[in-house]
């Protein structure tokens, strides 16, 4: 939310999937 990699409110690394 409002950030970088930010996927449903959770950080997600780079090279994850994104979940959420």
């Amino acid at each position: 939310e409002g950030e970088d990699e930010a996927v449903g409110g959770r950080f997600v690394p780079p090279g994850l999937p994104a979940d959420g």
